[in-house]
């Protein structure tokens, strides 16, 4: 089951600080008395947050479950909507969103890394860096800002490097 136990008690873990106003990325529940914190831990605070009313009304596991699904869901319409803002087909698009939503990676990762499934911001903020090149937007700048964040808070800041990186040769292409 790879870390699915991890992350489970990552997304009770986000709840119980939050709806006690306390520090998520602080706890004494591991290494008791002394506690231990959880800034370099796989914690995405962002996936506990956006759960809490699922969890609370349809329980821990089923928060979980989701998340994932909205994972795939999510990551090929993403994807999908990108490739049809660059080729303008719809049948070519339809593909791209399959085989990035359902990739390998994302399948193996679905195993228990909730951090490293959460690939569906990817492609949303590629396409909002797109379109503010082409429409010089406040409301695309917003939308791949909250998507990058999206992607630091609930994936893995691995992801956030990257875009980072891919942000930068995007913007010296465009010089």
């Amino acid at each position: 089951v790879g870390d699915g136990y991890q992350s489970l008690w990552d997304l009770w873990w986000v709840r119980r600080s939050i709806l006690s106003l306390a520090n998520p990325y602080l706890t004494n529940y591991v290494y008791y008395p002394y506690g231990a914190d959880l800034f370099v831990h796989s914690l995405s605070p962002a996936a506990g947050i956006m759960t809490i009313p699922f969890q609370l009304t349809l329980g821990l596991v089923f928060s979980y479950n989701l998340l994932i699904i909205l994972s795939f869901v999510l990551g090929g319409y993403g994807a999908y909507k990108l490739a049809h803002y660059i080729t303008k087909d719809p049948k070519a698009s339809f593909f791209s969103g399959l085989v990035f939503g359902f990739s390998s990676y994302h399948f193996v990762r679905a195993f228990g890394h909730m951090n490293l499934v959460s690939i569906q911001w990817i492609p949303f903020y590629v396409l909002f860096l797109f379109k503010l090149r082409d429409e010089k937007s406040t409301r695309n700048i917003f939308f791949a800002l909250t998507f990058l964040i999206l992607a630091g808070f609930m994936a893995d800041l691995q992801y956030v490097l990257l875009l980072g990186l891919f942000t930068l040769c995007f913007v010296a292409r465009e010089l």
